[in-house]
């Protein structure tokens, strides 16, 4: 397919915004843990009133977000790459061997007890998801379905190279869609049976289903959506500018992008509807706000705007 040439797009600097609070951004809170621990930290949680935070070295601490002072701290052992996922009052840490072997590790938040390891191979890059009484975990080019209660873990899908995304599952038909490094996005059953495969490229943010459709956006920052039933194209939007999250609100795609620009598309035809200039800090997060649009800066700065 072509894409679309010489696009031009004319950005709105007049929308009405409501500043409704500032957090810290990553890099201040990122700084404030280094005061107190030292070493390379690849991803921290905020769950109530604690911070969990991962290091590479398999180190996992648990601090006082007031004080940063630690409530407590664990040795994992292997190297932690994945991101922390967080279940109620349970942490689920990946850590990896290097000798293509992985450690999962179930912890309790509260006094950090492990709950329960697994052994699995290859190495965890992104956290699992969790559908009813099972988590799906990906672990290279391999998909795992864990049970909740009883750690039970089978593998049900490989695919051709490695898996990038966190799964997403289809609820009416219990499909569940993954994509790969190869650039294939894969439908499965809750076996691994294959319903069909397309190709589009490398996915950079999680798939989003809306009625029919699935909708992400690719390493090259275009908005693809595809029919969810069979992977065929319905649209497709070339942004010309990187995107960091994008979120289906009502009919519209919402997509926010490098330097605080936010794209609102029409998720019928891929038309792009407006385009507004929120700040010249770059947009990390969108959400649905009691009908409005709640925008988070890489600053730490919230907004709320009502844009249709």
């Amino acid at each position: 397919f072509e894409l679309e040439k010489n696009k031009l797009y004319k950005y709105k600097n007049d929308i009405k915004l409501t500043e409704v609070g500032t957090s810290k951004n990553e890099n201040e809170i990122l700084q404030e843990i280094n005061k107190h621990v030292n070493g390379e930290i690849i991803d921290f949680k905020l769950y109530d009133s604690l911070l969990l935070a991962a290091f590479k070295d398999g180190s996992l601490y648990c601090l006082h977000n007031d004080d940063y002072s630690i409530k407590w701290k664990i040795e994992l052992g292997d190297s932690i790459s994945a991101p922390i996922f967080i279940d109620k009052r349970t942490a689920i840490v990946s850590a990896y061997s290097g000798l293509n072997r992985s450690l999962i590790f179930f912890i309790a938040i509260d006094n950090g007890t492990i709950l329960k390891y697994i052994r699995l191979k290859g190495n965890v890059y992104i956290e699992p998801l969790l559908y009813k009484d099972t988590y799906l975990l990906c672990s290279s080019n391999s998909l795992y379905n864990i049970n909740k209660e009883n750690y039970n873990i089978k593998l049900i899908f490989k695919a051709s190279g490695t898996l990038t995304t966190v799964p997403v599952i289809n609820n009416d038909t219990e499909t569940i869609y993954v994509s790969s490094s190869e650039g294939n996005i894969y439908a499965l059953d809750f076996n691994g049976k294959q319903i069909w495969k397309n190709h589009y490229g490398e996915i950079k943010t999680n798939s989003l289903i809306k009625d029919e459709k699935i909708i992400f956006i690719s390493q090259t920052n275009i908005v693809f959506c595809i029919n969810k039933y069979d992977g065929t194209l319905i649209w497709f939007s070339e942004l010309k500018n990187n995107a960091f999250d994008i979120r289906l609100i009502s009919n519209y795609a919402v997509v926010g992008c490098f330097r605080g620009y936010l794209f609102l598309l029409d998720i019928s035809n891929g038309r792009v509807l407006d385009s507004f200039k929120i700040s010249n800090h770059s947009i990390k997060e969108i959400k649905d706000y009691n009908n409005k649009l709640l925008v988070k800066l890489e600053d730490g700065k919230h907004y709320i705007t009502e844009i249709w």
